[in-house]
């Protein structure tokens, strides 16, 4: 009951979202004043946990729930792989990896309609790799901007292409702080939280792919608004089909009676089926009683009925799990 306890501020309400309101007016002005810089960031962030404080009523209470959060784990994983991205993005900065991507693209003669996507899936490896999307932005787009001058891309969508693998990196890294919030935060496993966040963030960078292709080409916003509008329209026509198709996939149990002579239709019924368990086989000297387990769709259903129209099969039920049966 103490834990669930909920701190009291001066101002009710509007004094509780005061410090985190005093907090995003600071770098609203800051990024205003385009004075971007970690120690203004972090003289903001103090800036609101001083008015915090004034505003708590129970001073002591404030006080620990400040050490608390100090001593949180999530936050110490946080500040740790803020730190591995910076070791990872300076070390691949330093070692002339981007460099030498750029050389072999100019190498190869790639024409300069292909240079966005080069941009877009150098920026996606590196962010994915450091888990950070302004190391990534700061260690390509100085080396790959006056290249893009050079062979006459356009900047601009070069610059968009950079900023687009970087964010999908950001996104999806194990080791990025924006990853491990979302999975703490949703109190679930984190390579849990990754492995379900790839279907939507590769779908994504698959888009992306094809649209940096047009865009590099025809350099046509709207045609290339619209290549993606239908691409994304079209990822999620499959994907509502393909989840569709699962719910209404159910695990049933298939009883097959059947004699000699309707072995060879059972078993080539059987193979349409895709995956199934065998549950039990009955013989006699009159006939066989089969009964497997298999996700069945209604075409499937609609396809073993029809499998009493061969010589030899007496008979065939669909039994589901709560006792029902269909057929």
């Amino acid at each position: 009951m103490e834990k669930n306890k909920r701190m009291q501020f001066y101002g009710g309400t509007l004094g509780a979202c005061a410090p985190l309101l005093v907090f995003m007016c600071l770098m609203i002005v800051i990024a205003a004043m385009k004075k971007v810089s970690l120690v203004l960031f972090c003289m903001a962030g103090f800036a609101g946990l001083c008015v915090a404080f004034l505003l708590a009523k129970n001073k002591k209470e404030f006080e620990q729930a400040v050490v608390d959060g100090l001593k949180n784990d999530t936050l110490c994983v946080i500040i740790f792989a803020f730190l591995l991205a910076g070791i990872l993005s300076q070390e691949l900065r330093q070692s002339g990896l981007i460099q030498g991507l750029t050389w072999l693209v100019m190498k190869l003669g790639l024409s300069a309609g292909f240079l966005p996507l080069v941009a877009f899936l150098v920026c996606l490896l590196i962010s994915t790799a450091c888990g950070t999307s302004n190391g990534a932005i700061v260690a390509v787009l100085p080396v790959l901007l006056p290249v893009a001058a050079t062979v006459g891309a356009n900047p601009s969508v070069v610059v968009g292409a950079i900023v687009s693998g970087a964010i999908f990196g950001d996104n999806l890294a194990p080791i990025s702080d924006t990853t491990i919030m979302a999975s703490a935060g949703a109190q679930c496993e984190h390579l849990n939280h990754v492995a379900t966040q790839l279907p939507y963030a590769v779908t994504v960078a698959i888009v992306s792919f094809v649209g940096f292709i047009v865009a590099g080409f025809v350099q046509n916003v709207f045609v290339t608004w619209v290549v993606g509008i239908v691409l994304l329209l079209g990822a999620l026509f499959l994907a509502l089909n393909l989840l569709s198709g699962k719910l209404h996939t159910n695990s049933y149990l298939v009883v097959m009676r059947y004699t000699p002579e309707g072995e060879s239709a059972v078993r080539s019924k059987l193979g349409t089926l895709g995956k199934y368990k065998l549950k039990s086989r009955t013989m006699n000297l009159a006939e066989t009683e089969l009964v497997v387990e298999a996700k069945l769709s209604q075409k499937q259903m609609d396809s073993l009925e029809a499998l009493l129209d061969n010589e030899g099969v007496s008979d065939v039920n669909i039994v589901s799990y709560n006792g029902s049966t269909l057929l």
